[in-house]
């Protein structure tokens, strides 16, 4: 049991750096209104919509096979890890408040859809359960 956790541990690690990387991690140009000299970006709301749409299936994924503790952990080291990947090559002097950032980001989000995945687990569970009267 313990091997199998640690593969499932380094299997979402991994994926997640990997979710980062094609969504987000190829994107690190700031965009630049000709006209009014005002900068967005670097990332597209679609990027980001994909990225958080594919983690939040990673980690609904694997929840079965490890602890939410755990999903939260290496899913968030990984998003962070990747982002430290991206944030390399910036010279600004902000990447460590960004990765900062990111990492309390990915473990919000991460730790509310374990709960709402708890939550819903639980409703179906007590929908199909006996009570304690013996009937449905």
């Amino acid at each position: 049991a313990l091997i199998r956790t640690c593969l499932y541990s380094l299997l979402v690690f991994w994926s997640a750096v990997a979710l980062w990387m094609a969504w987000l991690g190829w994107d690190t140009v700031m965009d630049v209104d000709p006209e009014t000299g005002t900068a967005s970006g670097p990332y597209e709301i679609w990027q980001v919509a994909g990225f958080v749409l594919s983690a939040g299936a990673l980690a609904v994924a694997v929840q079965t096979r490890l602890p939410a503790w755990l999903v939260i952990a290496t899913s968030s080291a990984g998003i962070t890890s990747g982002a430290g990947l991206s944030f390399a090559s910036d010279d600004s002097g902000l990447a460590g408040v960004g990765l900062g950032l990111v990492a309390l980001g990915a473990a919000a989000g991460t730790s509310l859809l374990m709960l709402v995945v708890r939550l819903i687990g639980s409703k179906k569970t007590a929908v199909g359960s006996t009570s304690a009267h013996g009937d449905r």
